[in-house]
């Protein structure tokens, strides 16, 4: 076991389950109540903040808890989460230079764009062989290729790539060996900066080194568009874009989103969805987008809005749209286009209670010491208040809360923090991501409390340990944190815990990636229509976490010892001990069974707000003193009959008794259930 307890910062957990009923299998399986709207939305579900909490009926009725999922990658693709494909970089401009080079071969034939032709070593392949391209400028990338061609088994027995900016310094891209002709070299989502690119030669074989085609790409939005729009035009180029819209997320997969329990979908928006490069506006502007709320609408699922991508990107990476590229903070013209926007969005959505509220901006990087993110937050804050006074409005505290103004500085009214704790460097040190999580947690809290404002976990990934995607979730709902997860989808195998796993709820893509550089328009639009669902493979683990941190709350359960016919009770006299020998059920004898994900179930007192934990340094006693979830507090219903049941500590594999000989206090110490091991529990 990691930890003790896990969470030391839950203060009271709100996502309860109705009591048991039991059944005929010996091992009682909890049964998951979905939690979400199940009408259309109307207006009397229009949100707003009030204090910290978020509240239908214009801020005046329930609270609503925001439990949710990106729908990364539907209108601002991300190449190492979608089958986006790679746009090649212009090579008009490149100088390539290599040695040993075969009389009559030249390095230029590897990027001349013709895969007939190649440059060759004329000699076997042996340490010390090279090839370098001149880009002629410094360009951003995320992906390399060596291609062999037809020279069969001549491509390289084993290499280094190298890139530079400036000729001189040098970092290591990739190494290894291949025996297949083409050699393709992913780099991470965020991609690699250089002028100059070098591929060493460290093995020997008896073939020649040959290239073919030497090629370098990127997967970001801008390139992309850019690419389909000087082959198809604009219309071409959004046409296709829809088809793979239509693709990525059907009417299906927000029924799988409700059936998770989830009422909301953050939903990523790239600027050129709204704008022609020229900063005019598309007459299409709103199809797709009005499609997907009226689909979520008529399943009680709200749509928070977020520009995540903006003209010239706000933090130069491919989530942002455009990779290696922050030029929003400093280009009055793109910032008149966000503005352009942000009137655009308002004036349409206007009064329309299916939209959650608008997220300004995602994750900016402001690289102006005049034009803070807080500055820039408020700029766009007042554009949208001059004409929608009711929408939430959220603003992101990126990369943290000393990174944005306190909602007093510039008088914001009607507005929720966000949050996106990642801990990427060390994504597989699970103490890493729990001290990352306990950390995010407590921000949370304190400027919630300390702002009087909602907040949200708008994006985060815990990555392989799905015990503290439990905890993290449990701890959020607890503390009446909104919160979505990044994201729906993923086209990375779930082997791939760093790129691909637990950023989706579903997986492992077994569809086509088009060739955007060469493929015709049909064969794009084919291969985008196999990126539905069907092609991906469910996150079943995390899909029951989610399920588990969704359900209804209900009312408390009482539980009776059959030892003595007793109700069990927290006894805050005894250091809150559990205890079987009351013979009323009050307050202290109240207890809400929380189902986990893994199909056991906890006990959550009423006494003190407590988890009752299984004490491995006090004799397996049974105290209500955790604060969260791990195995101490973990427990398996296991049907007696009669509609009795014992419980079996998931701690130790004892079960729990009401021992009679000493003061009835319940132990989980027993190997086999009998008559002290036998509780019944009901609605209270």
């Amino acid at each position: 076991m990691k930890i003790q307890k896990v969470l030391s910062l839950i203060t009271t957990v709100t996502l309860l389950v109705a009591g048991v009923s039991v059944s005929s299998p010996k091992t009682i399986k909890a049964a998951y109540t979905s939690n979400v709207v199940t009408k259309a939305i109307n207006n009397s579900d229009f949100i707003k903040a009030n204090g910290q909490d978020l509240r239908n009926n214009y801020g005046s009725g329930s609270i609503v808890n925001l439990h949710g999922t990106n729908l990364g990658s539907w209108n601002l693709m991300e190449g190492w989460m979608s089958p986006e494909g790679e746009s090649a970089l212009d090579r008009s401009s490149w100088v390539a230079y290599a040695g040993p080079t075969e009389s009559g071969s030249s390095a230029s034939y590897a990027i001349d764009n013709d895969t007939n032709s190649r440059w060759t070593t004329g000699t076997a392949q042996a340490n010390g062989q090279w090839f370098k391209v001149d880009m002629g400028s410094v360009q951003y990338f995320d992906k390399i290729t060596i291609d062999a061609g037809s020279s069969t088994g001549d491509s390289p027995a084993t290499y280094l790539v190298q890139g530079s900016t400036d000729g001189v310094h040098w970092d290591n891209y990739a190494n290894g060996t291949s025996n297949s002709q083409k050699i393709d070299i992913s780099l991470d989502g965020n991609g690699r900066s250089a002028r100059y690119l070098l591929v060493l030669q460290q093995g020997s074989k008896g073939n020649w080194w040959s290239i073919s085609d030497f090629n370098v790409y990127v997967s970001d939005m801008y390139d992309t568009v850019g690419k389909l729009q000087g082959r198809f035009g604009t219309s071409g180029a959004d046409s296709l874009l829809s088809t793979y819209e239509n693709a990525w997320i059907q009417p299906s997969d927000l029924d799988n989103i409700k059936n998770m329990g989830l009422n909301m979908v953050r939903v990523p928006l790239y600027w050129e969805t709204f704008l022609n490069r020229d900063g005019s506006w598309k007459s299409n502007a709103f199809t797709q987008l009005d499609n997907l709320v009226n689909q979520c609408s008529q399943r009680g699922i709200y749509v928070l809005l977020d520009l995540h991508g903006v003209p010239g990107c706000d933090d130069a990476w491919q989530s942002g749209g455009r990779l290696g590229h922050n030029d929003y903070f400093n280009n009055t013209t793109y910032q008149s286009w966000v503005t352009s926007i942000w009137q655009g969005i308002a004036t349409h959505y206007n009064g329309n209670p299916d939209i959650a509220g608008y997220d300004l901006m995602n994750e900016p990087v402001s690289n102006n010491s005049n034009y803070t993110n807080s500055q820039m937050y408020n700029s766009l804050y007042n554009t949208v208040r001059a004409i929608d006074k009711d929408h939430l409005i959220v603003m992101e505290a990126f990369y943290g809360f000393y990174n944005i103004a306190a909602p007093s500085t510039y008088g914001w009214k009607n507005v929720m923090y966000e949050t996106h704790p990642y801990q990427m460097d060390k994504w597989n040190d699970w103490h890493a991501q729990f001290n990352s999580m306990t950390d995010a947690i407590n921000d949370l809290k304190t400027k919630k409390t300390d702002w009087n404002v909602p907040v949200y976990a708008g994006e985060f990934c815990w990555y392989s340990f799905n015990d503290l995607w439990e905890a993290w979730l449990s701890a959020l709902d607890a503390n009446g944190i909104n919160w979505t997860n990044w994201a729906y989808k993923n086209r990375r195998a779930s082997s791939d815990y760093q790129n691909g796993g637990n950023w989706g709820l579903y997986n492992n893509f077994t569809g086509e990636t088009p060739d955007l550089n060469n493929d015709d328009y049909t064969t794009i639009a084919s291969k985008w229509n196999t990126a539905t669902t069907s092609n991906f493979t469910p996150n079943t683990a995390l899909i029951n976490v989610f399920k588990a941190q969704s359900v209804t709350p209900t009312q408390q359960s009482k539980i009776k010892a059959l030892a003595n016919n007793d109700f069990v009770s927290a006894d805050k006299n005894v250091s809150n001990t559990i205890v079987g020998n009351r013979t009323v059920a009050s307050d202290w004898e109240s207890f809400i069974i929380y189902h986990n994900s893994d199909g056991t179930v906890s006990l959550l007192s009423m006494a003190n707000n407590k988890f009752v934990s299984v004490d491995p340094n006090n004799s397996y006693k049974l105290i209500a003193e955790a604060d969260g979830l791990n195995a101490n507090e973990k427990f398996t219903l296991v049907d007696m009959g009669n509609g009795n049941v014992a419980l079996k500590s998931v701690e130790n594999n004892q079960y729990v008794s009401c021992d009679l000989n000493n003061g009835e206090v319940l132990y989980a110490n027993r190997s086999t259930p009998s008559t002290w091991e036998t509780f019944t529990i009901s609605n209270k």
